[in-house]
C-alpha cells in the first residue's frame, strides 16, 4: 500500500472536558503505548463502550487497511461493532487458551523481526511509515488481563513483548475488572504496571496523574467520554474499504511476507496475480538451505488469510511423501498426493485442470466477463477460488517418460490459468539434473533461489546472475520475478518458520477451530494409483466437508441451460 500520511497520532482522543461553554478534547499521549480500564460490576457495559469507540477513532484517523485490531478475550462477543471489520480481515479474537497461546506468540515474533530488522534506526514504526513506500500495519491490541494470563505465560516473554510493542507498531488497552488489583499474580501485576490507569466505578470516570500531570486541575470540569455513532462510523468505514478495493483494479490474489531484504528496512513479499504480474513461480535451493521452511510458511499463511471459498490448493509430494505430510487436515486443501512414484496422478490432474480452465472460460462468456476478478468482482456473492497448484520436488516429473506430455499440460497451464485463476508453484533442490524446456521456464518469471550450484544457478538465472547465487548463505534467497536478470535481484533474509515441523499439525488444527465448516475443505489424501479406488478421504467422520463452489457454479450452468462435459471440478 503506497504510504500517504501513515504516522500514528500523536494523541488517542478520549472524549471532551466541559466548563460552562467551553469543550475542550482530551487525548492521551500515544507515546505511552496504551492505557489500561478497570471498572466495577456496574460500570462494565460503559467500559466496553469507551473502549470500542476509541478503537474506532483510531481507525477513523489512520487510512483503513493500514491499522487492525487484535482482541484477547474469552467471553462473550464485547465489541460487536468491531466484528464488522472481521470480513475485512482487520479484526481478529482469540477467545481460548490455545489460540490466545499462539496468537501472542505470532504477535511478540512480528514486533522481534520488527524490531531487529527495517525499524533499525528508527524511533517507531510510525516513523518508519512516514518515510517508506509501503507501510507497516498497526495493531491495536486489545486485551482483557484475566484472559490474556493463563498458566503457561511467560512473565519474561510478556514483559519483552511490552517493552517494545509501542516501537513495533502496536497500541495496546488493558481492561478488566477492578478487582483484578488485589491479585497476586506476578504477571497481572506487571501488566497492569506497564500502562497508565483509568478506572470506572459506579459509572463514573476517574482519571489519574498516571494519566495526565494535570489531572488534579480536570476536577474543575465535566467529562464526557466519547460516545460516537458506531453503527456509522463502521458503515462509513467499510464503504470507503469497498470502495478502494474497487479502484484498485489491479491486485494480487496472494501476497505473502517471506523475509527482510538486506537493507533490513524493506519486507518481501511472495506475490501473486494482476499487479505483480506474476501466475506462475519456480523455487529451488540445495537441500537444508530453507526453501521446505519458504513453502511450509505460504502453506500454512494460505490456511490463516483465505477460505475454501477463496482459494483452493492441491499439494503434490515428490519428496518420498514427507514433505506434506502435516497438512493432511489443511481447510483449504483439495487433494493432498503422497505417492511420490506415481507419477501418472500429476498427469491426470493437469487434464483436470484445463478442463476446469475450459468450463471457467465458458462461465465467462455467459456472463460477458474475461478473466476471474471481473467475474467475481461481478458476481460477489458466489465468487469462484483461484487455484494454486504446489509440486515439491517437480524434477521427478520431468525426469520421467510422461515430461513431454506434462511439458504440454503445464504451457496450457501458463496459457490459459492468467485469466481463468490457475496457478501452480514448482519446486526443486536442483535445476542442474534435469531440464523443463527453455519455453516453458520462460512463462515462468517470478523465481526464488536458495544457494544452488553453478548449473542450478545458470538454469534458473541468466549467466550474468550465477555469481550472486552462489554467495547465499543459509535462510537467504534471491526473489526475481523478471526471468532471473540481474538488476531484478532482491536479497532476502528468509523468515523463520511460522511453526515447526512437529507443531505444524497443531497448528492447523488451531487453523480450523477459529474457522466456519462451511469455509473449510478436508483433503482427500491421494496415496497411490493403485488405491485409485480406495482413495482415503479423511472427510469421514468430521461435521461436513465445504460443498465446492464450483459444483453450485456448475448448477447454475445446467439451470441456465449450459451443459459442460463432466462438470467443474
Amino acid at each position: 500500500m503506497k504510504s500517504n500520511n501513515h504516522t500514528f497520532p500523536w494523541g488517542i482522543y478520549i472524549g471532551d472536558l466541559l466548563d460552562g461553554n467551553d469543550t475542550i478534547p482530551l487525548c492521551l499521549d500515544s507515546k505511552q503505548g496504551g492505557f489500561c480500564v478497570l471498572f466495577d460490576d456496574n460500570s462494565e457495559k460503559i467500559a466496553n463502550n469507551f473502549i470500542e469507540n476509541i478503537a474506532l477513532k483510531l481507525f477513523e484517523v489512520i487510512p483503513i487497511g493500514a491499522i487492525q485490531a487484535d482482541i484477547f478475550d474469552f467471553g462473550d462477543v464485547r465489541f460487536s461493532s468491531l466484528t464488522a471489520f472481521e470480513r475485512l480481515k482487520l479484526y481478529n479474537i482469540a477467545y481460548e487458551p490455545k489460540s490466545s497461546k499462539h496468537k501472542f506468540e505470532a504477535l511478540h515474533e512480528l514486533s522481534r523481526n520488527r524490531i531487529h530488522g527495517f525499524l533499525e534506526g528508527y524511533n517507531s514504526l510510525s516513523d518508519y511509515n512516514k518515510e517508506s513506500d509501503y507501510i507497516e500495519p498497526y495493531h491495536l491490541l486489545l486485551i482483557n488481563i484475566e484472559d490474556f494470563v493463563y498458566e503457561s505465560s511467560n512473565t519474561r516473554e510478556i514483559k519483552r513483548f511490552f517493552d517494545t510493542a509501542f516501537k513495533a507498531g502496536f497500541y495496546t488497552i488493558l481492561f478488566g475488572n477492578i478487582a483484578i488489583n488485589e491479585s497476586k499474580s506476578e504477571i497481572i501485576e506487571g501488566m497492569l504496571s506497564y500502562f497508565p490507569k483509568l478506572s470506572i466505578e459506579n459509572q463514573k470516570f476517574h482519571l489519574t496523574k498516571e494519566l495526565f500531570e494535570f489531572a488534579d486541575m480536570l476536577e474543575e470540569y465535566s467529562f464526557n467520554a466519547v460516545d460516537d455513532n458506531k453503527e456509522q462510523i463502521v458503515q462509513t468505514l467499510t464503504s470507503q474499504y469497498k470502495q478502494e478495493e474497487a479502484n484498485n483494479s489491479e491486485q494480487d490474489f496472494l501476497s505473502i511476507p517471506i523475509g527482510k531484504a538486506f537493507n533490513r528496512r524493506d519486507t518481501v513479499y511472495f506475490n501473486m496475480g494482476r499487479k505483480s504480474s506474476n501466475y506462475f513461480a519456480f523455487i529451488t535451493g540445495r537441500s537444508g538451505m530453507g526453501k521446505s521452511t519458504l513453502l511450509n510458511n505460504l502453506i500454512i499463511d494460505i490456511a490463516k488469510k483465505f477460505t475454501a471459498h477463496e482459494m483452493v490448493l492441491y499439494l503434490m509430494d515428490y519428496k518420498d511423501g514427507t514433505g506434506f505430510q502435516y497438512f493432511d487436515r489443511h481447510p483449504n486443501c483439495k487433494k493432498l498426493f503422497l505417492d511420490n512414484s506415481d507419477i501418472q496422478a500429476s498427469v491426470e490432474l493437469l487434464e483436470e485442470f484445463n478442463h476446469i480452465m475450459s468450463e471457467r472460460t465458458k462461465l465467462f462468456k455467459e456472463n460477458r466477463v474475461s478473466s476471474i476478478e471481473s467475474y467475481n468482482q461481478k458476481n460477489p456473492s458466489s465468487p469462484i477460488p483461484y487455484i494454486l497448484l504446489i509440486i515439491d520436488e517437480v524434477q521427478e516429473l520431468f525426469k520421467s517418460k510422461e515430461a513431454s506430455h506434462l511439458t504440454s499440460l503445464l504451457m496450457q497451464v501458463t496459457e490459459q490459468g492468467r485469466s481463468t485463476g490457475v496457478h501452480f508453484i514448482l519446486t526443486t533442490q536442483n535445476l542442474s539434473k534435469f531440464s523443463m524446456g527453455k519455453a516453458l521456464m520462460a512463462e515462468i518469471p517470478l523465481r526464488v533461489t536458495y544457494q544452488v550450484n553453478e548449473r542450478g544457478a545458470s538454469a534458473i538465472f541468466n549467466e550474468y546472475n550465477i555469481r550472486d547465487v552462489q554467495t547465499l548463505k543459509k535462510y537467504e534467497l534471491i526473489y526475481n520475478a523478471n526471468l532471473g536478470q540481474k538488476e531484478d535481484n532482491i536479497k532476502c533474509r528468509a523468515n523463520r518458520p511460522i511453526a515447526e515441523e512437529s507443531e505444524i499439525a497443531e497448528l492447523i488444527e488451531d487453523i480450523r477451530a477459529i474457522k466456519d465448516e462451511k469455509d473449510m475443505l478436508m483433503p482427500v489424501i491421494v496415496k497411490s494409483k493403485k488405491e485409485e479406488g480406495e482413495i482415503e478421504d479423511n472427510s469421514k467422520g468430521s461435521a461436513s466437508s465445504v460443498k465446492s463452489r464450483e459444483e453450485e457454479i456448475l448448477a447454475k450452468l445446467v439451470r441456465d441451460g449450459i451443459k459442460p462435459n463432466g462438470g467443474l471440478r
